[in-house]
């Protein structure tokens, strides 16, 4: 008994990688934003706390501590979600590599 449910042509083949490479596209754009959004929130944290820091140097400032521990959580988010889009990437590169 042959089982030719399984078999798909070639260009069926490149029409299903060029549409997973499109939505992996669009998941791509969404998570460059999110990652846009996320820097930015640590530039705008660091300018606070820089400028916290400096009003009053000679006072410790927990707040300021909290603030620089936030950043690094962020810094790390944003590693982790850069690793994310770097691995999507591939994967967008290998199925459009396929679809050719």
């Amino acid at each position: 008994m042959s089982d030719d449910a399984g078999d798909i042509s070639q260009a069926e083949l490149a029409e299903y990688c060029r549409t997973q490479a499109g939505i992996l596209a669009g998941h791509l754009e969404r998570l460059s934003t999110e990652l846009s959004n996320l820097l930015e929130e640590v530039e705008q944290d660091t300018a606070d706390a820089r400028a916290a820091l400096t009003e009053r140097p000679d006072q410790p400032d927990t707040d300021a501590e909290v603030t620089v521990a936030d950043i690094e959580a962020k810094q790390e988010r944003a590693q982790a979600k850069q690793a994310e889009i770097d691995a999507y990437r591939t994967l967008a590169e290998g199925y459009t590599d396929l679809a050719e």
